[in-house]
């Protein structure tokens, strides 16, 4: 980040691997997110960008069943990011349902409305605009 000629406005996370999985999957599924939020904190500690944005997800408080990694990685962003957010440095966490047309559901073919709506790009990128 040092060898940027001025701060960043800002920085987001946005790793995720969503899918049922077994007790040996476990970590590769938290390790994404746990890593890149830490990577992200420790390497823009001295010279702090105006707003870090983390990727999370609905499942943080509403996991569906063989989820709970998933879950996990997701509520550690938004504790962290409430931790860490100050009015000099915003720190936000924006629970995510499924975006219909970008992104992990749509790899996954599970961009369509279910338990939750999914969520158009250019209603996404409002919300992420007013929740900076």
């Amino acid at each position: 980040m040092k060898a940027l000629t001025r701060s960043p406005r800002g920085s987001s996370t946005a790793a995720g691997i969503g899918a049922y999985r077994e007790a040996a999957g476990f970590t590769a599924v938290l390790r994404p997110k746990l890593r890149g939020a830490f990577l992200l904190h420790h390497l823009t500690r001295d010279d702090r960008p105006d707003f870090i944005l983390h990727m999370s997800s609905v499942a943080a408080v509403f996991p569906a069943l063989g989820q709970a990694d998933y879950a996990a990685a997701n509520y550690y962003l938004d504790h962290l990011a409430r931790a860490q957010d100050t009015p000099e440095h915003r720190v936000v966490s924006v629970q995510w349902v499924a975006w219909r047309e970008v992104g992990m559901a749509v790899a996954a073919g599970v961009n369509e409305d279910l338990a939750f709506r999914s969520l158009r790009t250019r209603d996404g990128l409002g919300l992420i605009d007013a929740a900076l």
